[in-house]
């Protein structure tokens, strides 16, 4: 596949807008080069949250990166589709005894066995997996997003690396079964939070696995910009980050 698709390739074969019989002369033809697109990150939401100072969302809300779109609200869950994986090393750099953002790099076979505490750096694993919403595929048009796993959350995302590896073991794609994302609050000697928790959905559709194949191909074959602005602006404090992970 190219790195550029039209427009109208974009949504996967939803439903097409009835105004297109009168405007479709509107359409601006020029490709989209997919490296040019940034696919949101699922924040789950917690009461130092930027989204939530700013009385954009509530503590315990699964919300979009981009504009805070409201996800799953505290004690719902969501249904997704699960479709590739990928992970990688978050650093960080103390500075006056604090952990501020450094960089992230891709984990590898080369880099897998780096310590996670090394002079001023401090490293977490984050287990990262590009999903659709299941409710999404019914409309015109929709983006996928990625959630991520780290730190105390990162037991959650080995359940899925797991229910991935057993599928995989039968020969089945992941994507042939719905999760269902939703958050919980949890205490430790730091305080409350919320870390995410997740259930084995349904079979998903021919329909719907149509949809996810057209979003496959293009992130397995492109190089598609993941918004990670909320783990650049991470500072911690007393071992708490922006993400509310300890």
């Amino acid at each position: 596949m190219s790195k550029k698709t039209e427009v109208a390739k974009v949504q996967g074969g939803a439903l097409a807008d009835p105004r297109l019989t009168q405007f479709s002369d509107m359409m601006d033809e020029t490709d989209v080069d997919v490296s040019d697109i940034i696919i949101p990150k699922m924040l789950t939401m917690q009461g130092l949250s930027e989204f939530v100072a700013e009385d954009k969302a509530k503590a315990g809300q699964i919300v979009g990166s981009l504009d805070g779109n409201l996800i799953a609200d505290k004690g719902e869950q969501v249904e997704i589709i699960l479709f590739h994986r990928f992970k990688t090393w978050i650093n960080f750099k103390i500075v006056g005894g604090k952990e501020e953002f450094d960089s992230i790099e891709n984990f590898t076979a080369q880099n897998a066995n780096l310590p996670t505490e090394e002079g001023d750096y401090k490293r977490y694993q984050s287990l990262n997996f590009y999903c659709l919403i299941a409710e999404d595929l019914k409309k015109e048009s929709f983006l996928p997003y990625v959630v991520s796993f780290k730190s105390t959350n990162y037991k959650t995302g080995r359940a899925i690396e797991t229910f991935r590896a057993k599928m995989k073991e039968f020969g089945k794609p992941f994507c042939f079964k719905t999760m269902k994302l939703g958050t919980k609050q949890v205490e430790n000697d730091k305080g409350k939070f919320y870390i995410n928790t997740v259930e084995e959905g349904r079979d998903t559709t021919d329909q719907e696995l149509s949809k996810v194949r057209h979003w496959f191909s293009m992130i397995k074959e492109s190089n598609i910009k993941v918004d990670d602005s909320a783990e650049r602006k991470e500072k911690k404090e007393a071992d708490y980050d922006a993400d509310g992970d300890y």
